[in-house]
């Protein structure tokens, strides 16, 4: 069964993924901007198959959805830590 809020966190998503690709030399600028994009996209993943756990493969898509939330929320802590270890600026 799918929820309202989870299709609507994945069209946000889809909204922000757009914004990344429009502003890509923008987002450029930001230190690490990898480990940043590479947390959004794993959550942008746990959504995906948030949604398509409804629909077949329950149980394994819900492993992959959390083993997605968990992994980015480390590379997000890790993007954290660098930046406030480095002596730059967020935008450079």
């Amino acid at each position: 069964m799918v929820n309202e809020n989870e299709v609507i966190m994945l069209i946000l998503g889809i909204g922000v993924l757009t914004f990344t690709f429009i502003h890509k030399a923008k987002i450029k600028r930001i230190y690490a901007w990898r480990n940043l994009m590479a947390g959004f996209y794993l959550l942008l993943f746990a959504w995906i198959f948030t949604i398509a756990e409804g629909f077949y493969w329950g149980y394994f898509l819900n492993i992959f959805e959390h083993a997605c939330y968990g992994v980015s929320a480390v590379i997000i802590a890790i993007w954290c830590l660098r930046l406030l270890f480095s002596h730059k600026k967020i935008v450079t």
